[in-house]
């Protein structure tokens, strides 16, 4: 393994101590790379703080316009030194000279979105709806059967979104988020076939007697199939859905803020003078990497 990935491993597993070594193998090996890897390292040439990077596209930006900020962390022993602040400032210069058109990223806290709007000039443009699964019956959008040139699961998942002011996937980029996701603790994927292809994908967790679906993709019927199963598995548990956008619900479910929670969600900062905050008010933002 190259050196500086190394590093951000150790750093990692020291800041993220719940990330199970399964999945820092496989973050690693699959997911980071070293020319998108910043390292912040101290007069011994020690690591200390780590930001990584993933590349997506965002409808006709290009396949590479949006750098996604991953696993941001500084060692214990030198946080609120502003050396976190010093390897950001790197990263937002050296991403606008490769020509990057925004960064983006999801505050693990809401310390932390306070921290980068008034630091780095981040702002909120996605906001999630989280709401139960009677609810999101009731509202959900009639989706039609999506054609994947691909029989997998990823590929389902990388085509959902083309065309939609979400940010856009390669088949390569939906294969790793979904292996991540198996990682995850307390974690389900599910799949519905039709023929030799899938037709729908279900990503779902279990927390505090509940299920939580975090991402559910295929038309009414095949979405009823996947629910079925998860609730067999886990009979006793309620079940919402977070991760929604306006795009996948009836506009009329979301008129008077009833029977839902609205959360802010993903911050962005664009990089060039021919972007703006306006063009990523409206991005909604699906699953991306810790």
């Amino acid at each position: 393994m190259d050196r500086i990935l190394r590093d951000a491993r150790s750093l990692w597993q020291m800041c993220f101590p719940t990330d199970t070594e399964e999945f820092m193998d496989f973050y690693f090996a699959q997911v980071a790379r070293a020319e998108d890897t910043y390292i912040y390292y101290d007069a011994e040439e020690r690591p200390i703080a780590h930001i990584g990077i993933l590349r997506y596209g965002y409808q006709d930006h290009g396949a590479e316009a949006l750098a996604y900020i991953s696993g941001a962390c500084t060692h214990p022993e030198a946080q609120r030194q502003g050396i976190m602040g010093r390897l950001m400032r790197q990263v937002i210069e050296a991403e606008r000279a490769k020509g990057t058109e925004a960064l983006i990223l999801i505050p693990a806290s809401e310390e932390l979105r306070v921290y980068y709007r008034r630091h780095f000039a981040f702002e909120d443009v996605a906001t999630r709806w989280m709401m139960s699964l009677e609810r999101y019956m009731h509202g959900r959008q009639p989706l039609q059967r999506i054609a994947s040139s691909s029989p997998t699961a990823a590929g389902l998942l990388s085509q959902y979104y083309v065309g939609t002011k979400h940010i856009t996937y390669t088949e390569r980029q939906a294969e790793a988020i979904i292996a991540e996701y198996r990682h995850s603790t307390g974690a389900l994927v599910l799949e519905s076939v039709c023929g030799a292809c899938r037709a729908g994908l279900m990503l779902a967790r279990t927390e505090d007697k509940r299920s939580i679906i975090d991402c559910l993709i295929g038309t009414p019927s095949e979405q009823d199939e996947l629910v079925r199963e998860l609730q067999e598995r886990y009979p006793d548990n309620e079940i919402e859905l977070t991760n929604l956008f306006a795009s996948e619900i009836r506009p009329e479910l979301l008129e008077g803020k009833v029977g839902y929670c609205e959360m802010p969600w993903a911050m962005v900062l664009p990089l060039q003078p021919y972007t703006s905050y306006e063009d990523y008010r409206d991005l909604e933002v699906a699953l991306v990497h810790n």
